[in-house]
């Protein structure tokens, strides 16, 4: 497994009558040129694993051929970044395993939009292998190549509508009010919070597309869009209760 000799790349080994000629694997270096003090362990991906006594743990294993990702979710939500929850991305490795390479990805931090059909996953992003140089003769390190596979989405509009390219989205845990598209001039949003009894508890206004964070026990809430003259623009939006 391990050749003192790193510029000899190729050991004989005696089989009876014949010789069978076995590539070296590893040409170790200064340190690591120590007696081994365990047997090579293989694991279920097929990785050889031995270490010596300067505690210096070395792997030898199948590279990667292809990745296959695969999602539960039906639709994913506009506005929001993608979650690599209930994703699942298995590795085909060269020797014909199989792997479970889910967290060792990464995804985009980008909020997704709609009518948006794939996201890209990578792997091995910013990583750096540690390995001998081609003679043996010293340690060197080597940038990996990430590897990317598209996952294909769905993403639906989350927002609902108050008039004409204004829109709002409500997160109920936080109470985050978001209104997206343009206010025309003189316009007016207002966010009303209600008690169960009907009492007002809340009041605040938006005059340009941003956020309002309300009252999380809100029993109801409602948008009133005014213009420059306070005159209702249209219905009121009920975006609780």
């Amino acid at each position: 497994m391990v050749d003192k000799s790193p510029k000899n790349f190729s050991q004989s080994i005696a089989l009876g009558d014949h010789w069978m000629i076995c590539s070296v694997i590893s040409g170790a270096f200064d340190a690591q040129a120590q007696y081994a003090i365990c047997s090579p362990i293989v694991d279920e991906n097929g990785t050889i694993y031995f270490k010596n006594e300067s505690c210096f743990l070395m792997a030898y294993g199948s590279t990667i051929k292809a990745l296959e990702a695969k999602t539960t979710v039906d639709t994913y939500e506009a506005g929001k970044a993608f979650s690599m929850e209930d994703v699942t991305v298995t590795a085909t490795l060269a020797n014909g395993e199989t792997r479970n390479v889910t967290a060792m990805m990464s995804a985009p931090t980008t909020p997704l939009t709609v009518g948006q059909t794939a996201v890209t996953l990578t792997l091995g992003k910013d990583q750096t292998m540690y390995q001998n140089v081609s003679d043996g003769s010293a340690m060197g390190t080597r940038k990996i190549e990430p590897m990317y596979i598209d996952l294909t989405i769905r993403v639906k509009d989350s927002t609902e509508p108050i008039w004409g390219t204004l829109r709002y989205q409500y997160d109920a845990a936080s109470g985050k009010l978001i209104v997206t598209g343009t206010f025309e001039s003189g316009q007016t949003l207002i966010a009303a919070c209600y008690d169960t009894n009907g009492q007002m508890m809340q009041v605040q206004t938006l005059d340009k597309v941003g956020s309002l964070t309300l009252n999380t026990n809100s029993a109801k809430i409602r948008l009133f869009l005014l213009d420059k003259d306070h005159k209702p623009v249209c219905a009121a939006a009920t975006v609780k209760g």
